[in-house]
Parts: C-alpha cells; sequence; structure tokens
C-alpha cells in the first residue's frame, strides 16, 4: 500500500481577456503578458495514510476535480507538490463532448443543435440552463478551463427533450 503526501499545491489558470490576446502573447511577447492567473487552488496540504480513506467535499467550482488530476499527474500544478508512493489511478473525464475551444455558451448552442433545436429555441432556454449550471461569468470562457462541476453547462440534461418523433 502506499501513501499520498500533498504540499503547498496551487494550480492557476491562464485567463485572457479577448480571443486574440493568447495568439498576441505567443507571437510578440516583448509587449507583455496580456493574461491574468486565475487560481483555483492555493497551498493545500495533507498526507493520506496507507489504508485511509479520504472524501472531497465541496460546492461547484471549489477544486476538487482539479485536486484529483493533480494528485493522479493528469494535470501539473503551477506550485507545490504531490509524492505519492505506491500506484494511483485516475477515474476522471472532464468535458466529454465538448469542444475545448469553445465557450460554454458555444457548447450549449451546439449541444442544443445536435439535439435538433433551432438557434432561437436554445437562445430562449439559455438563462434556464445558465442557472442549471450555477458558473455565471465563466460560460464566456473556453471549457477547457472549467472543474467537472462547471462542464454539466453543455448537458443535454438541461435541454428539454423535442416532443413528437425523434429518430
Amino acid at each position: 500500500m502506499g501513501a499520498i503526501t500533498v504540499t503547498g499545491l496551487g494550480k492557476a489558470y491562464k485567463q485572457y481577456p479577448g480571443r486574440w490576446s493568447r495568439l498576441a502573447e505567443w507571437v510578440i511577447p516583448w509587449k507583455g503578458l496580456r493574461h491574468s492567473l486565475h487560481w483555483v487552488l492555493r497551498d493545500i496540504s495533507f498526507r493520506v495514510e496507507p489504508g485511509e480513506a479520504v472524501g472531497i467535499i465541496g460546492i461547484n467550482g471549489a477544486g476538487k476535480s482539479t485536486l484529483l488530476k493533480l494528485i493522479t499527474g493528469t494535470t501539473q500544478p503551477t506550485s507545490g507538490s504531490v509524492q505519492i508512493t505506491g500506484r494511483v489511478a485516475a477515474m476522471l473525464e472532464l468535458g466529454m463532448g465538448f469542444h475545448p475551444d469553445f465557450t460554454g455558451r458555444q457548447n450549449v448552442f451546439m449541444t442544443g443543435e445536435l439535439l435538433g433545436l433551432d438557434v432561437h429555441e436554445i437562445a430562449e432556454l439559455l438563462p434556464e440552463i445558465d442557472a442549471f449550471a450555477e458558473i455565471g461569468e465563466f460560460i464566456e470562457q473556453p471549457v477547457r478551463v472549467y472543474t467537472l462541476a462547471a462542464c454539466r453547462c453543455a448537458w443535454p440534461s438541461a435541454l428539454p427533450r423535442p416532443s413528437g418523433p425523434t429518430c
């Protein structure tokens, strides 16, 4: 059996003010940074001894899935470290079926269209979907920066089923 030691762990994602800011930062780096950091985890430390069971609980966006991805090595930390003796396996799937570079709003429209809704119907349903997702302004960010819980903004379950025969 192994142990898990997490020391000073932190994760921040880059947020860009506009759609071309990332490209500009790469192409003309001498102009300075164009992003700000959005910290989702800061200074997390704990140890799990062999044979112990641990539960991670919190509200949407608290960093639960990010912490698990850092522990399993699926994502690299911005600060701190994870030491594992033994084996660890990731049982996480983030945003299956979403386009990671599209915003939450764009993924909602894409999912709705795949379900046979027209753009006007989706636009009408958007406030309800936005309320269901509980992610506020992050619906305008690319899905790749979302937490696992935040990805529900594009879940078909938030959209009504078409009435009438479907294929």
